[in-house]
């Protein structure tokens, strides 16, 4: 053993388990792989969620996070910028992916404490979108268990993530900082240990 007074920075990527939109008359297909938000679409808006099982993943030392998603094109009729909103939703998670949540998932979906927000401007190709997530989320990532983002489109008329690639799925990315780094005499120790043997094997 010897010390270690250095950390280095390490990012752990989450692929989301499920995700989906659900429209302002409490529909959601569990079968689309879409993530759409905004609208109008028809006559409805629509609001996306994302689930991320951590069941497995460890305690981290985060010092920061990014919800990755694909697509961000605005298609605001003004031309102005767009602002998507992003909370942890707190609501039951079986019947959001289920679709069975109704009205009431989607109300409660990014309307939340916001933890990210994002704005996007007409034009936008779909692309990488990265939205940072807060500082007071890092202290809420539930290890061990699952973590549901949700969010809206707060400037509507207007919608985000309509040209989304279904096969790239959604990511949180953590930024652990808690990786320690040997120091310069533990990693001389190291290495005088690895010469000694080095020769013990000469020698027999």
């Amino acid at each position: 053993m010897f010390a270690a007074t250095a950390v280095m920075a390490v990012e752990v990527s989450v692929v989301a388990s499920d995700r989906g939109w659900y429209n302002s008359e409490g529909f959601h297909d569990p079968t689309s792989l879409y993530y759409n938000a905004g609208g109008p679409f028809g006559a409805t808006e629509l609001r996306n969620f994302f689930v991320f099982d951590l069941t497995n993943l460890p305690a981290r030392e985060a010092t920061s996070a990014v919800l990755r998603l694909r697509g961000g094109s605005s298609h605001q009729p003004s031309g102005a910028p767009e602002s998507y909103q992003v909370s942890v939703y707190s609501g039951d998670r079986d019947a959001l992916v289920n679709g069975t949540g109704g009205l009431n998932a989607f109300n409660a979906m990014g309307t939340g404490i916001p933890v990210g927000t994002f704005t996007s401007v007409v034009g936008d190709p779909a692309v990488a979108t990265l939205i940072p997530l807060s500082q007071e989320f890092l202290s809420t990532i539930p290890y061990g268990g699952f973590l549901v983002l949700s969010g809206r489109v707060t400037t509507l008329p207007g919608s985000m993530f309509s040209n989304v690639a279904p096969q790239d799925g959604p990511r949180l990315i953590i930024t652990d900082g808690s990786i320690p780094l040997p120091t310069a005499a533990g990693m001389a120790t190291v290495c005088l240990l690895a010469i000694a043997g080095r020769r013990r094997r000469h020698a027999t």
